[in-house]
């Protein structure tokens, strides 16, 4: 009897692994997370980092090449007129000045794309935060508040740990 119950709370458990999905508006990577495009309004990082958590999940992290191949490509499949060419992502310095953290966990960035000369952290402007141009995945450092872009929020499926 116990093996027929440990059997089942297995097959259970790998049944929810297999038929974990996004919450409605959301897209699911293949094998991975979801993802959300905020187009129709732009805002400022603070205010997309906000929105992002108030939904259970986080800016979009990038972590390597094809994390941002991907966002970038769905960001182009889903972006409307209102999105300029640049978009937040969930990475930032405000823990210690050029040292670049993602908001989902607060680990270093070990993969980064930087524009040349960039982060550069603009004479007069306390630039602490990460938006992405997706004509050609770089990143810039921007300002917290003022610059309005479009962000991706990312979460995991439903019934995932």
């Amino acid at each position: 009897m116990n093996r027929l119950l440990l059997a089942c709370v297995v097959l259970a458990a790998a049944n929810a692994a297999v038929e974990a999905e996004c919450v409605f508006g959301y897209t699911q990577r293949e094998g991975g997370n979801c993802y959300k495009l905020f187009g129709q309004n732009r805002h400022n990082w603070l205010t997309a980092d906000h929105i992002c958590t108030s939904e259970g999940g986080w800016l979009t992290t990038l972590r390597n090449e094809a994390d941002s191949v991907w966002v970038n490509s769905f960001f182009h499949e889903n972006r409307r007129h209102f999105c300029t060419d640049w978009y937040w992502i969930g990475a930032n310095d405000f823990v210690r000045e050029g040292v670049y953290e993602w908001v989902q966990d607060g680990s270093v960035l070990q993969y980064f794309n930087w524009l040349p000369g960039e982060p550069n952290h603009h004479i007069g402007y306390n630039e602490d935060v990460v938006e992405v141009n997706s004509a050609n995945r770089q990143w810039n450092d921007n300002i917290l508040d003022g610059v309005q872009l479009c962000f991706i929020c990312e979460k995991k499926p439903i019934g995932s740990c």
